[in-house]
């Protein structure tokens, strides 16, 4: 009898530590979208962006950027849109995990700049989750807002373009929410998340001493410094709240990553301080 019990323990303690291994060996993927604001080149910004500085926080976890700079969502003459990125990547065959997998959508600066409806681009991100949805089983979503743009030098440099800038912006992040949610009541199973980069990105606008920002907001370093020394451009950019006239300093994207860990769970599954894993 003691024998058998002993055996019994010996047995469960076994799988609990093939359980155990198991976890830790399981690899959770993180799939991104959009446009320079996400892209791995190490133009347009002073240090790393917001998608690589998550990943230094996210333990065990597999990055697949898909991003391209100059992207707009759905442009047919253009092979670098989300559309064509997701495109590209379902012919990769990936083979994620939909329950340890998070895809992530960032764009529309680019269809703002060319007078692409906003509506046009809420669309197009609603049809790629459905696609992805569909193809890969996919459930877990990432959907950024969008920036406060109009107070950008590349909009602001042209007064007259102000109006349209700050109505575009408005109209996109007021129907963002209902977009999405429609689409989760199409489909109950998708766990959709919004990420308000307007409110992140605004507040560094309003206060931008409190993130060591000490250049006026409409300044961008690059123009100041059209050649920097590699060794110094981290620092000296971050006294910046603009790279160029479009694009961000690595400091504010460090807010953009701040403000998506400090997002609620993705599900009743994952961990409160980081998400994952999340199954």
């Amino acid at each position: 009898m003691v024998l058998r019990l002993t055996s019994i323990l010996l047995l469960l303690c076994l799988a609990l530590r093939v359980q155990a291994q198991q976890q830790q060996n399981k690899t959770n993927s993180f799939v991104v979208f959009g446009d320079s604001y996400t892209t791995e080149s190490d133009k347009f910004c002073n240090g790393p962006r917001w998608v690589d500085q998550l990943m230094q926080t996210w333990d065990n976890t597999s990055l697949t950027n898909n991003a391209v700079g100059g992207a707009m969502c759905n442009d047919p003459s253009q092979d670098k849109s989300v559309y064509h990125q997701l495109e590209n990547y379902l012919q990769t065959s990936p083979q994620n995990d939909p329950g340890t997998t998070i895809y992530s959508f960032f764009v529309g600066i680019n269809d703002l700049v060319h007078n692409i409806d906003s509506s046009a681009v809420l669309s197009c991100i609603a049809e790629s989750i459905g696609r992805i949805h569909e193809k890969l089983q996919g459930k877990h979503f990432l959907v950024f807002n969008m920036v406060p743009f109009e107070r950008s030098p590349h909009i602001t440099l042209n007064a007259s373009s102000v109006p349209y800038a700050t109505a575009w912006v408005k109209q996109y992040n007021d129907n963002i929410s209902r977009t999405m949610t429609n689409l989760t009541q199409s489909q109950p199973d998708l766990d959709i998340h919004i990420v308000d980069t307007y409110a992140t990105v605004s507040n560094v606008l309003d206060h931008p001493t409190d993130y060591g920002i000490t250049e006026s907001v409409q300044s961008a370093w690059f123009l100041q410094n059209g050649h920097p020394d590699p060794k110094t451009e981290l620092a000296e950019g971050n006294k910046y709240f603009w790279y160029d006239i479009t694009h961000m300093t690595n400091v504010v994207h460090t807010q953009m990553k701040n403000g998506v860990l400090a997002m609620p769970r993705l599900s009743a599954h994952t961990q409160p301080s980081s998400w994952f894993p999340l199954s």
